[in-house]
C-alpha cells in the first residue's frame, strides 16, 4: 500500500483537544506477536501503555488501515488496528487521575494523537483501566486482514464527513 499524502502534516497546525469530539474514534496499532491477543481478537491490554503516552490516530484525519503506517512510512500489513471512542478515553478516571486525547501531529502523521494521563497509576489502577478499555474496544483490522478499494474509499468519505460534522458542532 502506498503512503497516503493526506497523512502528511504539511503546514497544518496542532488542534486543540476540544476539537476532538466525544463521538470520534482513535485508532491504535498492535503488533501481532506481542501486542495482540489472537484468542479474543483484541489488543493484549497487558502491553497497553497506561502510564506513558499511548500513540493513536484520530479518525478525522485518518482511517483504520492508515494506522498501519509507521513513522518511516512503512506499511505493516501484519499489524492489527483497534479503536476506542474518545468518550471512553475521557471517561476513564481512577480517583483524581483522568485521561485525555490530545492532538500531537508529526511530519508523517497529522492525525497522530496521544492518550495521556494526569498522574502515575498504581498497578491496581492500571488493571482497572485496562479492564475498562478491554470492554470498550472495537477491532477495526485483524492481523493481515485486507480491505477492498471500495471499503477504503467508504472509510475516506466517512473521514471527511466526520471532519465536516466536527467543524459544524
Amino acid at each position: 500500500m502506498k503512503f497516503p499524502s493526506l497523512l502528511f502534516q504539511k503546514n497544518r497546525k496542532k488542534l486543540e483537544a476540544s476539537r476532538i469530539r466525544e463521538w470520534n474514534y482513535v485508532f491504535t496499532r498492535h503488533k501481532p506477536s506481542t501486542n495482540w491477543n489472537h484468542d479474543e481478537n483484541l489488543p493484549d491490554f497487558a502491553t497497553f501503555r497506561i502510564n506513558e503516552n499511548q500513540s493513536c490516530n484520530w479518525c478525522n484525519y485518518s482511517i483504520p488501515i492508515w494506522t498501519r503506517f509507521n513513522d518511516k512510512q512503512d506499511y505493516c500489513s501484519d499489524y492489527a488496528v483497534a479503536g476506542f471512542k474518545v468518550n471512553t478515553i475521557r471517561g476513564l478516571q481512577v480517583g483524581s487521575k483522568f485521561f485525555n486525547v490530545e492532538h500531537s501531529p508529526i511530519q508523517t502523521n497529522y492525525s497522530h494523537c496521544e492518550i495521556r494521563t494526569s498522574e502515575k497509576l498504581t498497578k491496581t489502577e492500571k488493571r482497572e483501566i485496562r479492564a475498562s478499555l478491554h470492554q470498550n474496544c472495537k477491532t477495526f483490522l485483524k492481523p493481515n486482514e485486507t480491505k477492498s478499494n471500495l471499503e477504503i474509499f467508504i472509510c475516506i468519505i466517512s473521514m471527511f464527513a466526520r471532519r465536516f460534522l466536527s467543524k459544524n458542532k
